[in-house]
């Protein structure tokens, strides 16, 4: 299933509610390089992480210690949902979400979404 970037936050909603608190890997395969803030760059490189499913829109959307939240520096993520056999990549630049799963409770219930989408 494939849904444009600009939802981005239903979509980390959607998996925080439906799944049980699983594990989730991320791996910022892409990300800028730096970011200024008040005459401050602040330098990036790729990064994997594990967290909680719960976690996910706070993860990508609060901004962190540094006044940076990870969607203003992520150009390419993937995502696996682990025990779920859920993977998704996140691409700003193509400004595309591809969710692959054969899970068809997750697949109708993203249906269901009112998000419009290729299959």
């Amino acid at each position: 299933m494939v849904f444009d970037y600009i939802y981005l936050s239903k979509i980390l909603l959607f998996f925080e509610s439906e799944l049980d608190n699983c594990l989730v890997k991320l791996e910022f395969n892409k990300v800028l390089d730096f970011v200024q803030i008040d005459e401050i760059d602040f330098e990036f490189k790729p990064f994997k992480i594990v967290i909680f499913s719960k976690d996910l829109y706070k993860f990508f959307f609060m901004d962190d210690d540094k006044g940076i939240n990870k969607e203003w520096i992520l150009l390419e993520v993937n995502m696996k949902i682990l025990n779920k056999n859920i993977n998704v990549n996140i691409n700003k630049i193509r400004e595309k979400i591809i969710i692959v799963t054969e899970n068809k409770s997750i697949q109708n219930k993203l249906k269901k979404l009112n998000i419009p989408f290729n299959e």
